[in-house]
């Protein structure tokens, strides 16, 4: 744009407008459901094209999101942000012990060294680190190496983020080497994320069998579980995501696919059990005993009432045994299985049905109890 402006001599001179610099603002939110880089990895694409926003930093641990922008763009950000699914809290600056200037800032003094942004990010495996107390080990040691400028912990899947900017990871290797840390070096993988709800992966006997379906699937690239939430973390090609979903569907498994408008913290519903076949069961089995004790030895009501114990209590532990060999995979309910129908093979049917009953009452109680503790991590 141009304006016409008149000079001392009367002649017109036509001189360029310069409009004036946009006024850039910091904003913080606290993100309640952001706690892993598949959150981190959805916000930026979708912030990132938005219209007025410059840059965003990341701040996992905390759960807080720093949004670098012009001043009408704070609108479409939060909107945003509702859109997908994410709870955000907007923050004032103070509460983070920063104060944010809308001019540049000053030129450093002579002399004055710049610290070196972050330009790398390296993730570990590491599989004795499943405590506070080993973070805290971790954070001191590599705290006092130079170059490292942020460190990311995800206990649940022992896995350790560190954002850097040293020419190689000599010193961060060797830094966890030497207090006995088993770190293993993740290579960034290829494809997309999908999160998976799963609702009978409660412990890793699921776990192991579900690994040993996927491991190895073309177009499957990564697999990180969380037992706590039932939830799987695939890493994968577009085409593979179907595959995937069946091949956990044919263990017995129901498997849904979370959409990223869904909060992550959402409170899946309990898992409904019918405790009237249970206490059939067991009644079933005692009573088994109790006619081999008075009989002096097996009888064919002994043989009804254990094989009515088993049908009613542990026909599910049958079932995942089942599909458990199939896939050559000797978990618990494949050797409980084996374990029990050798029993009956050999006559010892009070035996037997005990066995069963017991073993099943032990994994609604396992159940039952990830059930409670899931709701008790929900609710802090």
């Amino acid at each position: 744009m141009t304006q016409t402006v008149s000079t001392s001599c009367g002649c017109a001179v036509a001189q360029p407008i310069i409009d004036a610099p946009s006024k850039t603002e910091m904003t913080s939110f606290r993100i309640e459901n952001m706690d892993c880089r598949s959150e981190e990895a959805l916000i930026r694409e979708r912030l990132g094209a938005l219209d007025g926003v410059s840059t965003l930093a990341f701040d996992l641990p905390r759960r807080t999101l720093f949004v670098t922008h012009e001043a009408q763009a704070l609108g479409p950000v939060e909107a945003t942000l509702a859109e997908i699914g994410m709870k955000a809290q907007r923050q004032e600056e103070s509460q983070y012990g920063m104060a944010v200037q809308n001019q540049p800032p000053a030129a450093p003094a002579q002399g004055t060294t710049i610290p070196m942004a972050s330009n790398h990010r390296v993730s570990y495996r590491i599989d004795n680190m499943d405590c506070p107390t080993e973070e805290a080990l971790i954070r001191d040691r590599l705290g006092k190496v130079s170059g490292v400028d942020k460190l990311g912990f995800n206990l649940m899947q022992r896995v350790l983020t560190v954002d850097h900017n040293l020419p190689t990871l000599e010193p961060i290797e060797k830094a966890l080497e030497s207090i006995g840390m088993k770190a293993q070096h993740q290579e960034a993988k290829a494809g997309i994320t999908t999160v998976l709800q799963i609702a009978k992966m409660d412990c890793p006997t699921e776990e192991g069998l579900i690994r040993g379906k996927l491991q190895g699937m073309q177009g499957v690239t990564d697999l990180q579980f969380n037992l706590m939430q039932r939830t799987l973390t695939v890493r994968h090609m577009p085409q593979a995501l179907a595959p995937a979903v069946q091949a956990i569907e044919s263990l017995g498994f129901e498997t849904q696919v979370q959409t990223t408008d869904q909060p992550r913290d959402e409170q899946a519903p309990a898992q409904a059990t019918s405790w009237w076949p249970m206490a059939f069961s067991g009644m079933a089995a005692v009573s088994a005993e109790v006619v081999y004790w008075a009989n002096g030895g097996n009888h064919w009501v002994v043989v009804v009432l254990a094989l009515a114990s088993i049908a009613t209590g542990g026909l599910s532990t049958y079932k995942k045994g089942w599909i458990a060999l199939k896939n050559l995979n000797l978990n618990m309910n494949a050797l409980m299985s084996i374990a029990v129908t050798g029993a009956m093979a050999i006559g010892h049917w009070p035996e037997a049905a005990m066995v069963m009953f017991l073993f099943a009452l032990a994994e609604v109680i396992e159940a039952k109890s990830l059930d409670r503790a899931r709701n008790a991590i929900r609710g802090l």
